[in-house]
């Protein structure tokens, strides 16, 4: 299963959050952008489970 999440960074490289929907973290970046004057960058994060590993018992 693939999940999907959205990470705001600032032109500096400063995290300002995480969303799970992606007009979600739109929103918030250009708020963001508009009230402090700088760029801000919204990174797509997929994240798959490759393989679950449980201890041997």
């Amino acid at each position: 299963m693939m999940t999907t999440n959205y990470k705001i960074y600032d032109e500096s490289d400063n995290y300002y959050g995480s969303f799970d929907e992606h007009s979600d973290a739109v929103d918030f970046a250009q708020e963001m952008a508009d009230d402090l004057n700088i760029d801000m960058f919204i990174y797509e994060i997929n994240k798959e489970l490759l393989k679950c590993v449980i201890p041997n018992q």
